[in-house]
């Protein structure tokens, strides 16, 4: 059994109640759910959510709501928190015959059904793989053109000689390494990589540490601050028309 799960919570500060602001004249949360809904490998769909208006209105759509508890609400809880209640729920519900979890976000919703599909291929063809998520390249935010400020000084984020192992040292962007970015659009793990998500990598703990990809060109992710919004526009234009 594969089940998806739909993360977001209401009252955002970054921007407000952003997981149902309309774009392009739908709102936000149901972008994923739109998606998923087409990807023949899922079985169910919850939604995890201290959000009556996601809850009911993802309910209409024929998916399962989770009531999120208040202490995963709060500013001091984490996203890696809240996923592994809700997983913990869905395994204590379905006597742990998941086999699968594609994690969704209310607020990155650059997701096509044929990318999904393509994400269990991956994950069915090799058991090294544990995890398959998004990504796209964004040479220009490359960890060796970052900086850091010290007192009143601008200073690189990685020391030269540090650098030397990547790259020229040249300004042109595109001579380092690349730099792929997770884009969060979806992610699908394994039920086991999910057990004890306190073992995985840092920062995205959902994620193991055999996860491989799928390319997104130019997606900026889960959507925080207002110019991506206008990014995001751009891209469901031009990309979720070939859904």
């Amino acid at each position: 059994m594969n089940v998806a799960i739909l993360f977001g919570r209401k009252n955002s500060k970054s921007i407000k109640n952003k997981n149902i602001i309309k774009i392009l004249s739908k709102e936000m949360f149901m972008y994923p759910i739109d998606a998923v809904k087409k990807v023949k490998h899922i079985t169910k769909i919850y939604v995890s959510s201290d959000s009556d208006y996601i809850l009911n209105h993802s309910k209409q759509k024929g998916c399962i709501p989770i009531k999120r508890p208040k202490y995963l609400c709060n500013d001091k809880a984490l996203l890696e928190e809240a996923i592994q209640h809700a997983v913990n729920y869905c395994q204590n519900l379905n006597q742990n015959k998941i086999k699968n979890f594609v994690i969704l976000l209310c607020n990155s919703i650059c997701v096509r059904t044929k990318d999904i599909e393509k994400g269990f291929k991956i994950l069915n063809s090799s058991n090294k793989i544990d995890t398959v998520t998004t990504v796209s390249k964004f040479n220009n935010f490359s960890p060796v053109r970052a900086k850091k400020i010290k007192g009143k000084k601008l200073l690189n984020y990685i020391p030269n000689k540090e650098l030397k192992r990547f790259t020229p040292l040249s300004c042109d962007r595109d001579k380092s390494v690349h730099s792929y970015y997770c884009t969060q659009s979806f992610t699908i793990s394994r039920a086991k990589t999910l057990k004890n998500m306190k073992k995985n990598p840092f920062p995205f703990n959902w994620m193991s540490k055999n996860t491989s990809f799928i390319f997104q060109d130019s997606c900026v992710g889960d959507i925080d601050f207002p110019w991506q919004i206008e990014a995001t526009k751009w891209w469901l234009k031009k990309y979720l028309k070939r859904n």
